[in-house]
């Protein structure tokens, strides 16, 4: 999947351009990562590019919402679904469209061009997508795209030596880190071994061949 990152924070995941918001701390943090594709099989477009799912609302300066998790909890109501889709599906036109052509140019020139074009255009949607959410909505977006933001930003050392941890701090957040990522690496497989479970035994092992990892004899 192509994926970059602009400078300005303007994320190209596959087809779809999104903008992460960066918090006050942005001028010594990276920006946070894109939001995660939901866990569907993917469709896929004239040449065999993925597109991204009817359900994904792909929300310029508001990525959040492309978690179920948090349009749940927010009660997102289907009017609100069925109008920010309309918001996020006007802003991904019009960035089609302001792209076409740069193919031809440099790989910054590019990045420039891009920054340019995507930040009047995500401020502009921003605006739409503020008066679709409650007040009550929007704050709770704002927080969890805080939140999430902060955690990626903490992990990096120049983010503590800014904040100016201490060093019990400091191996707090590590022992934080590395319990979510054994418990990410355990989430992965144990998805890996329930797909395997849809497999017949013959197919488990068309696969396995498929993938160099074939018993020999």
């Amino acid at each position: 999947m192509n994926r970059f990152l602009l400078k300005s924070g303007v994320w190209l995941v596959g087809n779809v351009w999104l903008l992460a918001a960066v918090p006050a701390w942005g001028q010594f943090a990276e920006p946070a990562a894109p939001p995660p594709r939901p866990k569907a099989a993917p469709a896929t477009r004239p040449g065999g590019a993925p597109a991204a799912p009817a359900n994904f609302l792909a929300v310029p300066g508001y990525w959040v919402l492309s978690m179920e998790g948090v349009q749940k909890e927010i009660g997102l109501t289907s009017e609100q679904k069925q109008k920010l889709k309309g918001v996020a599906d006007q802003y991904q036109a019009a960035m089609r469209k302001k792209m076409e052509g740069l193919q031809d140019l440099s790989r910054e020139e590019q990045q420039s061009r891009m920054e340019e074009t995507a930040r009047p255009l995500v401020q502009a949607a921003m605006k739409q997508v503020d008066a679709i959410l409650t007040p009550e909505q929007l704050k709770s977006v704002q927080q969890t795209t805080f939140q999430l933001q902060a955690a990626q930003a903490l992990a990096q050392p120049q983010v503590q030596e800014k904040l100016g941890l201490t060093t019990t701090q400091q191996r707090q957040l590590q022992s934080v880190y590395e319990q979510m990522r054994e418990k990410m690496q355990q989430l992965q497989r144990d998805m890996a071994a329930k797909a395997l479970e849809v497999l017949t035994p013959e197919q488990q092992q068309k696969l396995r061949q498929q993938a160099g990892g074939g018993t020999r004899n």
